[in-house]
């Protein structure tokens, strides 16, 4: 597992830099909610890490905020978080 998710995190770091830096926020978000929670700290962490694993698969224009987005276009990115639940292993490693 820990292979598999370094793989992902670096795949996340060379395609969106933004996107990683996102990743790793929520997952502390999530650690210290967890914590606070009297929750498994780890599990949280990681889900937080992979909350959007399926933006791997998003072309990188899309992911751009700065340009427009048409209906088509919006679709696509709406399914980013469909496709990384079906396998966060395809999207990433």
């Amino acid at each position: 597992m820990q292979k598999t998710l370094s793989l992902i995190l670096q795949n996340m770091s060379e395609k969106n830099a933004t996107l990683l830096t996102h990743s790793l926020n929520v997952a502390k978000l999530c650690m210290v909610i967890a914590r606070n929670m009297g929750m498994d700290e780890e599990f949280y962490y990681t889900a937080g890490l992979l909350h959007d694993v399926g933006k791997l698969l998003v072309p990188n224009a899309l992911l751009d905020k700065s340009i427009t987005i048409g209906k088509e276009e919006l679709e696509i990115l709406k399914n980013h978080s469909k496709w990384g639940g079906r396998n966060p292993e395809t999207a990433g490693a």
